[in-house]
């Protein structure tokens, strides 16, 4: 029930008025950039000659790929942190993912509770648990 729009902050200001005759929430979120979204191409250029000097280990915590939906392969590991810049989310598919593979906790780290409400909220509407 939640979309996370991303562009130019005055686009996304001009988006207003679309949101509230569709009586919709509209809250402009507090970020530094248009993240996972073509508009970080440039920094996903800087980001692919940063990455070619990592050496990645195999990954012994089951993470999910945003963009995937699915745990990170070894094999894939770069590409994928570079697809992701410029991707969408896959929020709810990869809660769903993570429902499939059973009994699971969720701690959100950081400031606020948002991600946990919405995980609560994916679990009390999906039927995958």
């Amino acid at each position: 029930t939640q979309i996370v729009i991303s562009g130019p902050y005055q686009s996304i200001k001009q988006a207003a008025p679309v949101f509230e005759e569709a009586y919709a929430t509209y809250i402009p979120l507090n970020v530094n950039g248009a993240f996972h979204s073509r508009y970080m191409q440039p920094a996903q250029f800087i980001f692919k000659e940063y990455i070619k000097k990592i050496t990645f280990q195999k990954p012994h915590l089951l993470t999910i790929a945003n963009v995937t939906e699915l745990p990170y392969q070894y094999d894939q590991l770069p590409d994928l942190l570079l697809t992701q810049l410029t991707s969408p989310v896959q929020w709810l598919k990869s809660i769903e993912y993570l429902f499939q593979l059973g009994e699971c906790e969720f701690y959100e780290t950081g400031p606020g509770h948002i991600l946990t409400n919405l995980i609560n909220k994916i679990k009390k509407e999906t039927t995958i648990h």
